[in-house]
C-alpha cells in the first residue's frame, strides 16, 4: 500500500490517531497474506479440474507423457475413477492379437464396471479394432469390430486356429493346414462361427482353385471331417464328397437304417465283413431299383458291366449263378449249366497194326487214354478185317463203356441199345480176296473228366486212328 500523510487514522480503541508508518506496514503484511491465500485458492482450483472438470485434458497429458505405457495392473483393474488413454506392449498376454496396442478407457460410474477400445499395431500390420466390457468387477473377452478390409492381410498356417466369429480368414495356397483338399492344396477363404470359441461351433471355407463349398463342425474342441455344400470339378469326387453321398446313399423302401452301398471292399457300412459279389439275399421286385427321373418321367439306369446282358431278353427273369466258373442258369427248380467249353489242346489218335504181318491188335490193348480234365471226341475210325463181325472197340467216357461193333453202339452194362446208326462203309483192298471195313463214329462224344478207348473182344481190328481235344 502507499504511503500518504494527508490521512489520519484513529485506532477504534483509542481516541488518539494512529501513525501513518505503522499502518503502511501492517498494510504489507496483509498484502502478503493475501497473496499467499490467492495462490493456495487457484492451486486447489486446477485440483478440482483435475478430478472432474477437464479430466480429457489431463487424459491427452498422460497418454502423450514421456510415451510411458499403461501399467498391468492398471489394464486389468476395472474400478479406475477416470478415464485413461494409453499404449501397451504385451497384448497378447491379455488376449489381443498383437503385443503393441492403443488402448481407451471409459470409466462406468459404479466400481467394477467399464469399457477398453484397443487398437493392436504390429510392424506396420493393422489387426482391426477390439472392445471389452467390465461387468461386476471381471473383464470379459475382446470382442472384435466388423472388418471390411481385403482378406489378403488376415493370413492363418492352420484352418484348426481359426475361431473368430465372423471374421474372414486368408488361407495360404500351400501352407494353410487342415484344409478340405488336403494340406498344403489349395487357398481360400475361411470364416468360423462361434456357440463358444474354440469348443463349439461350424466353419464355412470357400475354395479358389477347388471351385467348391465346404462347411464343418467343432465339439467339444474336436473338428469333424469336412462336408462339401457343392462346387468342384468332376475328379475331385472322392476327396470332395461327404462320406454319406460317398459310400452309400438312402434306401427309403424300409426306412431311414436301409442304406446303399459300395460292397468291392467286403465291408457293410457298419463295419463289418460282407462278401463282395453276391448279396446275403437275391434280389427281387421289393428291393432296390435304381432309375433316372426328370421330373416327370423315370428311365432306365444301366452300369458297365451290364451291357452283356442287353441282348438276353429272351431269358429275362432267369437266375444265374457261377459254379466252379461254370455259367448256369435255373430253369425249373435245376441249375443248368449255359454255353459250352473252349477245348484248344488237340490229341492225334493213331494205332497201327501191331506187327509186320498186319497181325490184329489184341483184345483189351489201350489205344488212347486221357484223364485229365473236360474235353471232346471229335472222331474216331477203325480199319477192321471185312470178313468178321462184332464188337470192335470200348470207349469208356468219365467210367460208362460204350460198346462199338461193325453195324451199332450200345451200353455195355444192360445192352441198351443207343443207336441203329451204321458207321461201317465197304471198300475195296488191294491185298488178295481180303477187303476191309471201316468203322466210324458219327457223333462227337463229350467228357467231363477222362476218356479211355480200348479193343473189344474179337482180334479183327489192325488200325485205329481219330482225334480228341480238351481244356488244357
Amino acid at each position: 500500500m502507499q504511503e500518504t500523510d494527508k490521512l489520519k487514522l484513529r485506532k477504534p480503541e483509542y481516541n488518539e490517531y494512529a501513525d501513518v508508518m505503522d499502518l503502511n506496514y501492517n498494510m504489507d503484511i496483509l498484502d502478503n497474506a493475501v497473496s499467499d491465500k490467492l495462490g493456495k485458492t487457484e492451486k486447489a482450483l486446477d485440483s478440482e479440474k483435475l478430478n472432474g472438470l477437464n479430466m480429457l485434458q489431463f487424459s491427452r497429458s498422460y497418454s502423450l507423457s514421456n510415451g510411458e505405457t499403461i501399467p498391468r495392473d492398471v489394464l486389468r483393474t476395472t474400478n479406475i475413477a477416470n478415464a485413461y488413454i494409453g499404449m501397451i506392449n504385451y497384448g497378447t498376454e491379455d488376449g489381443l492379437p498383437c503385443p503393441h496396442s492403443k488402448i481407451i478407457y471409459m470409466p462406468h460410474n459404479t466400481d467394477g464396471y467399464g469399457t477398453q477400445i484397443a487398437i493392436p499395431y504390429e510392424s506396420g500390420n493393422y489387426h482391426g479394432v477390439f472392445y471389452r466390457n467390465a461387468t461386476g468387477g471381471n473383464w470379459g473377452a475382446w470382442i472384435e469390430l466388423l472388418d471390411t478390409r481385403d482378406r489378403n492381410t488376415i493370413l492363418t498356417n492352420d484352418a484348426n486356429t481359426c475361431f473368430e466369429t465372423g471374421k474372414a480368414y486368408y488361407c495360404v495356397y500351400q501352407q494353410t493346414k487342415n484344409l478340405p483338399l488336403g494340406d498344403n492344396i489349395d487357398d481360400g477363404i475361411i470364416i468360423p462361427y462361434m456357440y463358444i470359441k474354440g469348443q463349439y461351433g461350424f466353419q464355412i471355407y470357400m475354395t479358389w482353385n477347388g471351385a467348391s463349398i465346404w462347411w464343418r463342425r467343432v465339439i467339444n474342441g474336436n473338428w469333424d471331417g469336412w462336408r462339401c455344400i457343392g462346387g468342384g470339378s468332376w475328379n475331385q469326387e472322392i476327396l470332395k464328397d461327404s462320406s454319406q453321398v460317398m459310400r452309400w446313399f438312402r434306401w427309403n423302401h424300409y426306412g431311414t437304417n436301409h442304406v446303399i452301398f459300395d460292397a468291392s471292399q467286403g465291408l457293410t457300412p457298419d463295419g463289418k465283413s460282407c462278401n463282395n459279389a453276391n448279396p446275403d439275399i437275391g434280389w427281387s421286385a421289393t428291393y432296390p431299383t435304381l432309375m433316372g427321373f426328370n421330373g416327370v418321367n423315370t428311365y432306365g439306369l444301366r452300369v458297365d458291366c451290364a451291357r452283356w446282358s442287353d441282348g438276353a431278353g429272351s431269358v429275362q427273369g432267369f437266375p444265374f449263378r457261377n459254379n466252379n466258373g461254370k455259367l448256369e442258369v435255373l430253369v425249373g427248380g435245376e441249375w443248368l449249366q449255359v454255353g459250352g467249353r473252349q477245348y484248344t489242346v488237340t490229341r492225334l489218335i493213331n494205332t497201327n497194326w501191331n506187327d509186320a504181318n498186319r497181325n490184329a491188335i489184341e483184345s483189351g490193348h489201350v489205344l488212347f487214354e486221357y484223364n485229365g480234365g473236360s474235353g471232346i471226341l471229335r472222331s474216331l475210325f477203325a480199319n477192321t478185317d471185312y470178313r468178321k463181325t462184332g464188337a470192335i472197340f470200348n470207349v469208356i467216357i468219365d467210367g460208362i463203356t460204350i460198346h462199338y461193333d461193325t453195324g451199332n453202339f450200345y451200353y455195355s452194362s444192360d445192352n441198351l441199345q443207343m443207336s441203329m446208326i451204321k458207321v461201317f462203309t465197304n471198300r475195296s483192298n488191294s491185298f488178295g480176296d481180303d477187303s476191309n471195313k471201316f468203322l466210324a463214329i458219327p457223333n462227337e462224344l463229350e467228357f467231363k473228366n477222362s476218356i479211355k478207348i480200348t479193343v473189344a473182344g474179337y482180334d479183327i481190328v489192325r488200325q485205329v486212328f481219330g482225334l480228341v481235344q480238351t481244356e488244357k
